[in-house]
């Protein structure tokens, strides 16, 4: 008997759209004046984020006189009445608000509420039977479809993310939401085809796993992700929609105005870091236990941005195995949602893109870093905080003795008339009185920062500086990152063309930095996998504490 094994090869669903177009009457209510505009509305979502919410007016209605009609309806500026004529300005300072649009189709309703932003287009042309348009900006909407189930999963459309998917979970083999389900291989294949069968049965099953609200959720590729992952990075598409993400909605409400209380759009800011580009989304779907669309929730819902750029790896899936493991084991960290951790994280992002300058890099850099050391603490050291007693009294002694003498010269300059001596003179007794007190040095900051965090990076550094002499004088890598962080945050670039500085040696740093950074944040994620050294040249895998008091400076690149 022969068995025709093509005859089980997977096929594509495809229930997830990557573009949304409704259309239908629409209907528009003002709130002052008290009306609204009604006629055939057109509404498109594509996939780079761009949207249009466009209305052909066909009539509108007030509870008081529009004698300058749709003009009149959509100002929020009260008429003018001059000499019996009643004007409005061309150009209102602000838009009557639009308190909700609704959308009529044969699928469900698109809804809109508080619009405070529009655009008409005034003038009707009989001859090409042209009307009034007004176009809505809003910032939030959705679409109702008629389905009447209970919601079970949340969907995010996923612009941008490129990565391999490894993994298999029989559990979601028939999965409604599946993009490849698991083919059915018929009970009467003969037993020398089975062990083929199965492998062909699940050869395109693959998935990125993690879990969310105790369920097992998942990422996987749409049928045409090899194509747009060879447009994306040959730079022939800006963006696009690449796959699906998957999760359970548990108790949690789908209303507009409660999803960002519970919605882990965190997960998109993971799946950043590790695969080194922004991560967007156009939308939020919500389906039932079929798999079918109940709601699906429009706006300004993430941080990434739709543009693809490349950028460093911090978890190469295809080495590490490691994606569905951050996001399980990150949903359990408390600083997740904080501002200076969101900060740190999405500088670390940016700062690992391709495409930018050595100056924005370092800059997203030391700001992320910034932000860690505020948080704990250590932006600010006690300068003698290990002197000794007797040589605080030693040095507290020659201070003083150093003002009374700029001092007394300060008064010789007041008594001649230079104040502007004395005004400058005076500025150094202050500086000079809180010489031994405190003072805000990155590169200190940075250094209390790894000794939190068991980092010997600062110590493994200053013993090599100090037995290689550097040609720019800074032995001690705490000055170096110092002078870097300061060059860039307050003069803003670095001078290659007078040999100033040198290009390789900034390089090294900020990719030190990066690498930094990356193993502080995915430590306090608590992430325990291995990762991609930003520091190595070659693909390889580390844990977070790769890095040993008797590490080579020159696996850290120096």
């Amino acid at each position: 008997m022969t068995f025709d094994l093509s005859s089980i090869y997977q096929k594509p669903n495809y229930w997830l759209p990557t573009h949304i177009e409704y259309e239908g009457q629409g209907r528009a209510e003002f709130q002052d004046p008290k009306g609204s505009a009604w006629g055939h509305t057109k509404v498109f979502f594509d996939e780079f984020n761009e949207y249009i919410v466009e209305m052909q007016v066909e009539d509108i209605a007030s509870d008081q006189p529009l004698p300058l009609g749709l003009h009149q309806l959509l100002s929020g500026d009260k008429p003018i009445v001059e000499k019996g004529k009643i004007t409005l300005g061309l150009m209102p300072s602000k838009n009557n608000l639009c308190t909700q649009l609704l959308v009529e189709t044969p699928d469900g309703n698109f809804i809109a509420e508080n619009i405070e932003f529009l655009s008409p287009t005034f003038g009707w042309n009989a001859d090409t039977g042209t009307k009034e348009t007004i176009r809505f900006y809003p910032h939030k909407s959705r679409f109702d479809a008629k389905n009447l189930n209970p919601a079970k999963y949340w969907v995010l459309p996923l612009i941008n993310f490129v990565s391999k998917f490894m993994e298999y979970d029989p559990n979601l083999a028939n999965h409604p939401l599946r993009i490849y389900p698991d083919a059915i291989i018929p009970s009467d294949i003969p037993e020398d085809k089975r062990q083929t069968a199965e492998y062909v049965a699940i050869q395109k099953s693959r998935l990125i796993l993690f879990e969310f609200n105790d369920a097992r959720g998942f990422i996987e590729a749409l049928p045409d992700y090899d194509e747009k992952e060879k447009q994306l990075l040959g730079r022939q598409i800006p963006s696009a929609i690449t796959s699906a993400m998957v999760g359970e909605i548990g108790d949690n409400p789908i209303d507009l105005d409660k999803i960002e209380q519970w919605f882990p759009f965190y997960l998109l800011d993971l799946l950043a870091l590790a695969i080194g580009n922004e991560i967007a989304i156009p939308w939020i779907e919500f389906r039932d236990k079929n798999g079918d669309l109940v709601r699906r929730a429009h706006g300004s819902l993430s941080f990434g941005r739709s543009l693809f750029i490349k950028g460093a790896k911090a978890i190469d899936e295809a080495i590490h195995r490691g994606i569905g493991r951050l996001l399980t084991i990150s949903q359990s960290c408390t600083e997740l949602r904080e501002s200076y951790f969101q900060v740190a994280l999405r500088h670390t992002i940016l700062g690992g893109r391709n495409g930018q300058s050595i100056e924005d890099k370092l800059d997203h850099l030391c700001r992320g870093l910034d932000a860690l050391c505020e948080q704990h603490k250590l932006a600010q050291q006690h300068l003698l905080k290990y002197t000794s007693l007797t040589d605080k009294e030693v040095i507290q002694k020659a201070i003083k003795q150093t003002e009374s003498i700029i001092l007394s010269i300060a008064k010789a300059a007041d008594s001649a008339g230079d104040t502007a001596q004395s005004r400058y003179l005076q500025t150094v007794m202050g500086r000079l009185g809180n010489v031994t007190n405190q003072d805000r040095k990155f590169g200190l900051a940075i250094c209390d920062l790894l000794k939190k965090f068991n980092l010997p990076d600062a110590d493994i550094l200053d013993n090599y500086f100090s037995k290689n002499p550097r040609k720019d004088g800074f032995n001690k890598w705490t000055d170096l990152v110092s002078h870097y962080r300061g060059r860039v945050i307050h003069i803003g670039y670095f001078n290659f063309k007078t040999n100033e500085h040198e290009f390789d040696n900034i390089w090294t740093v900020t990719q030190h930095l990066h690498d930094i950074l990356l193993r502080i944040i995915l430590t306090i994620l608590g992430y325990d996998g291995e990762y991609q050294p930003t520091v190595s040249r070659f693909t390889e895998k580390q844990p977070l504490d790769w890095v040993k008091p008797d590490t080579p400076a020159d696996r850290l690149r120096y």
